[in-house]
């Protein structure tokens, strides 16, 4: 027994390690091959310059023009633009839970190159027209398009509202090239393709500031970004302020396009590929991703721009054609799933052993963990009013109630998720208002039901999400975070599929996987939400009993919303029936589970009988009141 827990976590921490590992090899990697292309760049174009001319610094007067004032500006400014763009990829695509999210998607580019056209039409005389537009137009787009879709939890109505903009700005464009002569829509089609030609020392330093300012605001809130891959609900839950970290990444990602765009052009698929070729070599971490994205990004633009200049010279390609022309089949390998990201897993289960996962409940059993006094809450109508409640330590209190009875509504309320206009949730008899979301997160789990992920996470990195509001935010998990979020999975039976993917697991797995997150937070308190929806009643009566062993062994108090009226009578210590956003009745299972009262709630014919082995209410379905 004990040989087959020390092999599991030996593994899974071998595991964690080769992954970090494997990521900064791969940054290294990509910091020696940028090394090596800007070398490479700076010796070849139409006037050839050898590597001995460099090293020796024996340069003709003309070759020094050209090194100085035409390929190190250019090396700059492709090596900013991909560095942005790459950059801003990665943090919409982890925002959005979206790999397909990018800073075209999103219409930040078509801003971007509709103000770079007007200054190219009408005012090409002054030297910073175009890069100044073209960053007011990005920053306009971006602010109408969070407008549009700045509804919490849903990244699809952003990804929507930036298609609708885009398309927008395109036919503006179109209508705008009509009125130019053949120069200036010359000049127009070249920049949109990507245009590194008209670099000097102000717009590289603005590039460069962009970059390196956006790169601290993306990296500070990488880990932030780690857990909003799993939902802003979660992310949330766990200490995230998902509002703020949701307003600061969009528009510091927004500004990195802008940026880019304004001073390189509009060159594509450089934020949409190589974030997903990062994510499938060095892992999901963002805070390994984003660096690894900054080098890989200004790689392949600098790549790209040296074979533009280079392939018939002394003539040019836009860059971005040559970008276009790597991502795109990049892009069909991807969906042909040629590069699916794969992890190995384990196939021996683990012994479940007693260790001090939790804390032991600083309040006694018996004592009010959560207060709900006289709280009322609405939008446009009343939704709860006058709700009275507590959940003590070591107890299970399941809220039961029809559709629409506003049982969710009251369950995210206790989680701080909503605020109600009238009276107060305490927490240890604090009122929430007085807790920063991590330190509420250090005390409240919230289980909700299991839903896909978008990104190959495995068991093990998700379930140290719930270790978020105990560390720093910059910081990689330590040892004793990987050995709680191992307890986690032990605990719940979870321990054998540490290293496979989430998205790998049945339902009834991935509900266990939930509940672990959710006890690496070392909560007090567990909020669920019909946390048995679709499983089968093999699977609801294995977890239903995990979160009964929890209370009793911890003292943790446990909250559930659910529509098994029957598991509620099994396994809670008390019910409280809500109707029409009132608490109908509320306190012990026998008292409250009655003929009557069911009748009254459900609106159905119900018989209530006793279990012939414990007399808990056992409750049957007549039919529906006529």
């Amino acid at each position: 027994m004990v040989s087959n827990e020390v092999t599991t976590q030996v593994g899974e921490m071998q595991t964690a390690d080769l992954t970090k590992q494997r990521a900064r090899f791969v940054i290294m990697l990509l910091f020696v091959l940028l090394s090596l292309a800007t070398i490479i760049a700076l010796c070849l174009g139409s006037e050839s310059i050898s590597l001995a001319q460099l090293w020796a610094q024996s340069l003709s007067r003309e070759q020094e023009v050209i090194l100085f004032n035409i390929r190190l500006p250019r090396i700059a400014l492709a090596l900013g633009s991909g560095a942005a763009l790459a950059l801003a990829g990665a943090a919409f695509q982890a925002l959005l839970r979206n790999p397909l999210a990018d800073p075209y998607v999103l219409g930040v580019s078509s801003g971007a190159a509709l103000g770079a056209i007007v200054g190219i039409l009408f005012a090409s005389q002054f030297v910073f027209a175009r890069p100044l537009l073209s960053f007011a137009g990005a920053s306009a787009a971006t602010f109408v398009v969070y407008l549009l879709g700045r509804r919490a939890d849903d990244p699809a109505r952003l990804i929507l509202a930036g298609v609708v903009i885009s398309t927008l700005l395109a036919s503006f464009m179109v209508l705008l090239t009509t009125l130019a002569d053949d120069i200036r829509l010359r000049n127009i089609t070249f920049w949109l393709l990507g245009d590194l030609s008209s670099g000097n020392s102000e717009l590289i330093l603005f590039l460069t500031m962009t970059v390196i300012g956006g790169g601290v605001v993306l990296f500070a809130n990488a880990r932030a970004l780690n857990l909003m891959i799993v939902g802003e609900r979660d992310a949330f839950s766990l200490g995230v302020e998902t509002t703020r970290v949701r307003w600061i990444v969009f528009v510091t990602a927004s500004l990195l396009t802008a940026a880019a765009v304004s001073t390189g052009g509009a060159i594509g698929y450089v934020g949409l590929v190589v974030p997903h070729l990062i994510r499938l070599a060095a892992g999901n971490d963002n805070r390994l991703v984003l660096p690894a994205s900054a080098l890989a990004g200004a790689l392949l633009v600098l790549l790209a721009d040296t074979m533009a200049r280079t392939v018939i010279a002394p003539r040019e390609l836009p860059t971005g054609a040559i970008t276009a022309l790597i991502g795109a089949p990049v892009m069909v390998y991807l969906l042909l799933g040629r590069g699916k990201f794969r992890r190995a897993e384990t196939g021996k289960r683990a012994e479940v052993m007693a260790l001090p996962l939790l804390p032991t409940s600083q309040t006694k059993p018996g004592a009010p963990l959560l207060q709900l006094k006289e709280v009322s809450f609405h939008y446009d109508h009343e939704i709860l009013t006058h709700i009275n409640l507590s959940v003590h330590a070591g107890e299970i209190v399941a809220l039961l109630g029809p559709n629409g009875a506003g049982k969710s509504t009251l369950l995210n309320v206790a989680a701080g998720k909503l605020t109600p206009q009238s009276g107060a949730v305490n927490l240890q008899e604090r009122n929430l208002a007085e807790f920063s979301r991590r330190e509420f997160a250090r005390h409240v789990a919230l289980v909700a039901q299991a839903s896909e992920l978008h990104f190959p996470l495995t068991v093990l990195e998700y379930v140290l999400a719930g270790r978020f509001a105990h560390t720093s935010s910059v910081g990689f998990d330590s040892p004793a975070d990987i050995d709680i979020a191992r307890q986690a999975l032990a605990a719940t039976d979870a321990a054998h599929f540490a290293t496979r993917l989430f998205n790998q697991l049945s339902s009834g797995e991935k509900q266990r996987v939930v509940l672990a997150r959710a006890l690496a937070q070392q909560p007090q308190l567990l909020l669920l939400d019909e946390p048995t929806a679709n499983l089968d009643v093999a699977h609801q009566i294995t977890l239903l009993e995990l979160v009964q062993r929890l209370t009793r062994e911890y003292g943790i108090g446990a909250l559930i919303v659910t529509h098994e009226i029957n598991l509620a009578a099994e396994y809670a210590d008390r019910v409280a029936l809500l109707r029409q956003g009132k608490i109908f009745a509320s306190g012990a299972v026998e008292s409250v589970m009655t003929t009557e009262n069911l009748r009254a709630v459900f609106d159905a014919e119900l018989a209530v009988h006793k279990h012939p082995q414990n007399n808990k209410p056992v409750i049957t379905l007549i039919g529906k009141t006529q």
